[in-house]
Parts: structure tokens; sequence; C-alpha cells
């Protein structure tokens, strides 16, 4: 049958009309109704579809997100979910909203870096990075806040990132240790250069192991809740096999966040993080011994003096959003030079090694007061869903989201976190306070009939 040169099978209008409740018999509707029809009903049979193969994109997205060997399969995941989420925008079969706490911070950010290419140092990497490290980390964020909008879709995330994360910790200690037959005093990923930094890698694990100590408090079936254990066990080994003072305080950090609700947990599982650090030889590097030389000649404190010096002549807009202007050793031997002999390195580290200073020098001083303002609505959102949350589900996600922002900044203090795994760790952190802030403002709307 052609109406106005569009065939449309007998089969495919009947079942149109069916859905539509609207008369069988064809002869009732108007030529003009069959095309409406019939794209509906397309949409019915392959809308759904569409949207599970969007979710599966995204979750394959988050699942590579530790293994930096497989760049090339992110990348995939990434330009697919995002062409076909604009597809299902386009077909109005997903309503993206911009609707969320970080809207403006975030946009108010991206201008800045932006407004820096003027005065950037390096403007065709920094317009790279722009998009590589900025554009495409907002792109992911809204991905999620729109493809996984419901607390089944929550808890589904969380599991694919737990779920990564111990496959990715436990092939890593695997290799390391039984294949290239490392002893175990040596730091998990050292030299390692395909892999993720070793002061890195508890960004990764300390994240998936909050998330799996919050979801033993929730309604899961025996089987699940010895899998979120055997995980969290697996995770912490892994944090602690870094040796890294960092993530181990960023740990220590999630757990005390965490105590107004996992009282009982906490008690049970300090005294084995204790003796996992009396027989692994992290222990040496906990010592008080060990923390006062680190503190009195932590080669830190000379590469943020010789940061402190680009930044002075560059305070407004920094010399531009480009990490590889970092890599310009005459940049850097001319600051070093201007740094007091006493704090002066031989040659100066070609990495921050803090994201307050990081921020502050690419962006400037005005950059660095918008991120913390990101910061700071994150720790306010979620700290709010925490403590005056509708219902018990937001509460438990929202006190692990402020365990979790507040391990992040423990450890992006001390490492750099603003491009690759770890920046994506904190993607997913704003994401998921995100869901929970729509969840929590949906139960409120109904409630009370008012918008929240």
């Amino acid at each position: 049958m052609n109406f106005i040169g569009d065939y449309v099978s007998r089969k495919r209008i009947n079942k149109c009309c069916h859905l539509a409740g609207q008369d069988r018999n064809l002869t009732t509707i108007r030529p003009s109704a069959y095309r409406r029809l019939a794209t509906w009903g397309e949409a019915f049979s392959y809308g759904d579809y569409l949207r599970k193969g969007l979710t599966i994109l995204v979750g394959v997205l988050i699942f590579f997100n530790p293994f930096p060997r497989l760049t090339a399969v992110e990348e995939i995941a990434f330009y697919s979910s995002f062409a076909l989420f604009l597809i299902l925008t386009a077909k109005k079969q997903i309503r993206p909203s911009l609707n969320n706490p970080f809207t403006i911070p975030l946009a108010m950010f991206l201008a800045w870096a932006v407004f820096g290419l003027v005065t950037a140092l390096d403007v065709r990497n920094s317009s790279h990075d722009i998009y590589a490290h900025l554009c495409k980390y907002l792109v992911i964020f809204y991905l999620l806040v729109n493809v996984f909008p419901t607390e089944l879709h929550l808890r589904l995330l969380s599991a694919i990132i737990i779920v990564s994360t111990s496959i990715y910790a436990a092939f890593t200690m695997f290799d390391f240790y039984l294949l290239l037959g490392n002893p175990l005093a040596m730091k998990l990923g050292y030299r390692m250069p395909w892999e993720i930094p070793t002061n890195v890698i508890g960004v990764l694990t300390v994240y998936s192991a909050l998330l799996c100590l919050f979801s033993l408090l929730e309604n899961n079936p025996p089987a699940g809740k010895i899998i979120f254990a055997a995980a969290l066990l697996l995770l912490t080994f892994a944090t602690l096999a870094t040796q890294t003072r960092s993530a181990f305080a960023a740990l220590i950090t999630g757990l005390i966040v965490a105590t107004p609700r996992l009282k009982k947990g906490i008690l049970l599982l300090t005294p084995l993080i204790l003796l996992m650090v009396l027989f692994m030889p992290v222990k040496n590097r906990l010592s008080p011994q060990s923390l006062i030389d680190k503190i009195s000649s932590d080669d830190r404190i000379n590469t943020w003096h010789t940061y402190y010096q680009i930044l002075r002549d560059h305070p407004v807009t920094g010399i531009g959003f480009g990490f590889e202007t970092y890599r310009d050793d005459a940049l850097l031997a001319k600051y070093n030079a201007r740094v007091p002999e006493r704090y002066r390195l031989p040659v100066a580290d070609k990495a921050p090694h803090n994201f307050l200073v990081d921020t502050a020098v690419r962006t400037g001083y005005v950059g660095l007061t918008l991120f913390m303002f990101i910061i700071i609505q994150i720790l306010f959102t979620a700290g709010k869903l925490a403590f005056r949350g509708s219902n018990f589900f937001i509460r438990n996600r929202g006190l692990a989201m402020l365990a979790a922002i507040a391990s992040w900044i423990i450890q992006s203090l001390f490492e750099n976190t603003l491009s690759g795994p770890p920046a994506v760790v904190l993607i997913l952190i704003m994401a998921m306070t995100v869901i929970l802030w729509r969840l929590d403002r949906n139960i409120r709307t109904e409630s009370t009939g008012k918008p929240a």
C-alpha cells in the first residue's frame, strides 16, 4: 500500500493501529495518519533496542577506563555512544536535560579554558587538550546522567565499575608479581609505562572499594554480598600493594567519612586493613620515621616551588590548558632557575603532582576558583543527599559519593589526576551524584505534588 510515495506494509500498519488504539479498518484512517503511525511503530519496534545499545556502549566505555592499552575500544565506544545518543535525541527517544547543580560551574570553567587560548603558550596543544581532556569528559558526564537515570541503572553502573576495576587489579597483580616475577616488596606497577602509573592506581581502587563497601549495606542476595566482599578485599590489597601513602590516606579518609553509616563494617574492616599493613611491605613506608623523612624531603615541595614561579608570571589565565606545555624543557629550566637554591631541583619535574597547582598554572587563579567551585558543589550536593536524602538508597549512595570525592581530593593533592582514568573517576563521582540528586528530586515532587 502506497501513500505519498511511502510504502508501508499492511502488517506494520495494523500493528501500529493496534498499539495506538485505533480501528483496524484501514479505510477509516486518513492517509496522512499512516506515515505518523508507521514512524511511531518503527520507534516502538527499534527504540528500545537502540536505548539498550546505547546503555551497553556507555557501559563498555566505563568498563575499559582502567585499561590504558585498550584506548581504541574506548574511542569506538565513545564516538558510537555519542552518535547513537544524538540519533535518539533527534528521534525524541531521549530527552536530555542540562538541569543539574554542575551545569553552570562546568560551563563557566569550559568558557574560561577556551578564553585562555588567547594567552596560551602553546595554542595548538591547549586547543587539543580542551577537546580531549575537557569536552570529551563533559560528553561522558552528560551521557552518564541521561543514559543511567534510575536506581537500577545506578546499581548497574556501580557493578560495571567494581567488576572492571577488580579485573584490572587482579590482572595487574598477576602480571606484575607472578608472570614478571617481581617481589612483593616492589610497588605494584612500578616501571610499567604501558600501564597506569603506580601512584594513580589507588585512585581507581579506592573509589571502587568504597562502592563495594556501601553496596554491602543494601539489599543484595547472599551471593551478591560475597562477591562485593571478595572484591573489597581484592581492591584493598591492590591499594596497599602500590605502597602509596596518598592512596592509604585516601582509603582511611573514605572510611572516616563513611563512619556514620558503616560503624559495624568499619569495626570489622579496620583491623583487617591493619593486619594487611603489618604483613605487607607498605608498613615500611608508613612508619613514623619514614613519614617524617618524606615530609621533610619530598621532591613535590621543590616541584611546587618551580610551578609557583610560572604562576607568578601568568596569574590570571595561566599558561594554557594544554598538558604538553609542561614538556617544554626550556620553560621549566627558566623557572626552576628562579627557585631558591634550597628548593631547586637539578631537573624540574614535568608534572605538578597536585591538582590545585596544576589547575592554577594552566588556567590561572580565576580557573582555579572556578574549578574549586565545582569541587565544593560536589561536596555540598553529596553531603545534602547523604544526610537529607528521601530514602535509604539515596542517603547511602550520597554518603558513598561524599566519601569518594573526599578520597579523590586527598590523592589529587599529591598526584596527577586531571587526565586519563583518574579524571574519569571524578566524572563518575559527579555523574552518580547528579543521578542521585534527580532521583531525590523526583521522589520529593511525587510526595508533595510540587517541583522540588
